[in-house]
């Protein structure tokens, strides 16, 4: 029987116990920066939306999302942020802790189809969540199509986990209960290239000459020395792009409007993973190249002519994140990346111009500094200067892409059809794209606020921006198809030639 089968019954499952919860646990630097940098504008909420099929339940859902919780101490913890200067915040565990305080039944506007649901989980994605418990929640919608398609929100604070640490527990949940998966790592789409092991040191056991002590200690001096190089490297990296951020003006999404009210969307239709990487192989570069470039296309296509820049500023994060680790953790950094924007430029020269900008800022030490650097910046979040902050005030965006599982997940008997994942905002008006790959397809999802009859986006803009991203992917394909024919007639005359 293939892992997840339908017919996997729950009576062959193990329930496991609650995890035990430790008395206290400090939050890391990483963590405490997403509690930092949300204001009653933008709350750091990180959400994935599951559909199921009709033969699920509120009450098997809730008993569901129960077991999770039960497995997962944030879960279950609360946090409690002393006020002092220097003072650091820690998790404690929650004694009034019930899952009926963190799942809710929410009944569908008739009729409800999916862009109803995206008006509804918009406010529930952005609000703020209950200080005074575990920072999560659970939504479960009635009505959806009729009763015939199921669907949860599920919203957690980014300072939990990033969504490398959420989609990772979700897989090691459902290991845990299907006894036919024996590596959760192959479930997921690779994330990247990791740092290779260790070697052991041959001469270990040897005693040491002083041609080895001397070798040794020269290695440490040139590592040394090669560390504050990369440093001050990185450190002008960053210090560049944050110039660039503040001192260049610009006309599009960035003005301040202080607004609660939000707006989500993201792809109804299949975007099949197999078409994406036609793309990229066509032009010879990588998916996330491809992506990047068809939502620059989107967002840019929803400008007015007078209010488009050359360069969209997106903040890209990208995992440090080992393979094998499976913690439900903030082990993220990023970069900032100018995705070129404009009328002149097509689908395919955005492509290869993204690459070219990816393959520089993948090139830099920038990822490193942040990485290393956030967790001493953000270790006493009273004590954090507001002032370096600023510059989030002038990104376009923010664009991540979340590789979700490989094959089709279920929790209990029921198959998980899509999922789809929804970010915080980088800051005023900025526009946070979420790319998730599930099962050979991919799915974009949009977050920016609701500003009815702003000069630059107003109602239904989001949907907006999803739909310019569907026909910037169909534009793609039909141009790589159109250089495939090109390059292969030319390589029929260079074959004539010879």
């Amino acid at each position: 029987m293939p892992p997840h089968s339908a017919d996997f019954s729950m009576e062959r499952r193990k329930v496991a116990e609650p995890v035990a919860l430790p008395p206290t646990e400090f939050l890391t630097g990483r963590d405490n920066m997403f509690l930092t940098v949300e204001d009653e504008f933008h709350y750091m909420n990180v959400s994935g939306l599951y559909y199921f099929p009709a033969a699920m339940t509120a009450e098997e859902m809730k008993g569901h999302i129960s077991a999770f919780a039960n497995q997962f101490s944030r879960c279950r913890q609360k946090l409690v942020r002393p006020p002092g200067l220097f003072d650091r915040p820690y998790w404690v565990a929650d004694t009034d802790y019930t899952i009926d305080n963190h799942f809710t039944r929410v009944q569908l506007p008739a009729p409800a189809t999916d862009l109803e649901l995206m008006d509804v989980a918009g406010p529930l994605h952005a609000a703020e969540l209950d200080k005074s418990k575990p920072l999560w929640h659970c939504y479960w919608f009635d009505g959806l199509d009729g009763g015939n398609k199921k669907a949860i929100l599920f919203v957690a604070h980014h300072a939990i986990a990033d969504g490398q640490g959420f989609v990772r527990s979700l897989l090691t949940f459902v290991a845990a209960q299907d006894p036919t998966i024996a590596d959760v790592r192959k479930l997921q789409y690779s994330a990247g290239r990791h740092s290779p092991s260790p070697v052991a040191c041959q001469n270990a056991k040897k005693p040491e000459t002083q041609l080895t002590l001397a070798t040794r200690t020269t290695n440490a001096v040139t590592s040394q020395a090669v560390g504050i190089l990369v440093f001050l490297a990185a450190l002008l990296s960053y210090a560049f792009n944050y110039i660039l951020l503040v001192v260049i003006p610009r006309t599009s999404y960035t003005s301040n409007t202080k607004t609660t009210k939000k707006q989500v969307a993201w792809t109804t239709t299949h975007i099949p993973l197999d078409k994406v990487k036609a793309i990229k192989n066509r032009y010879g570069v990588t998916v996330n190249d491809v992506l990047t470039a068809c939502v620059g296309s989107a967002m840019g296509s929803q400008l007015p002519a007078d209010k488009q820049d050359p360069r969209l500023w997106l903040l890209i994060p990208t995992s440090m994140r080992h393979p094998d680790d499976l913690s439900a953790s903030n082990k993220t950094s990023g970069y900032i990346l100018g995705v070129p924007n404009g009328a002149r430029f097509d689908i395919g020269q955005r492509i290869r111009g993204v690459n070219s900008c990816m393959r520089t800022a993948k090139g830099s030490p920038e990822a490193v500094l942040n990485y290393s650097s956030l967790e001493l910046m953000y270790r006493y979040p009273n004590a954090f200067p507001k002032f370096f902050l600023r510059g989030a005030n002038f990104l376009t965006g923010v664009l991540t892409n979340v590789p979700g599982a490989n094959t089709p997940l279920t929790w209990g008997q029921h198959e998980i059809k899509d999922m789809i994942a929804l970010i915080p905002q980088a800051g005023p008006n900025s526009v946070s794209c979420a790319v998730y790959t599930y099962h050979g397809a991919v799915t974009l999802s949009v977050h920016m606020d609701h500003m009815p009859g702003h000069e630059v986006f107003g109602d239904g803009a989001a949907k907006s921006i999803i739909l310019a991203f569907e026909k910037a992917i169909d534009a793609a394909y039909v141009h790589s198809q159109a250089l495939a024919i090109e390059q292969g007639y030319a390589y029929k005359e260079v074959k004539k030639i010879q």
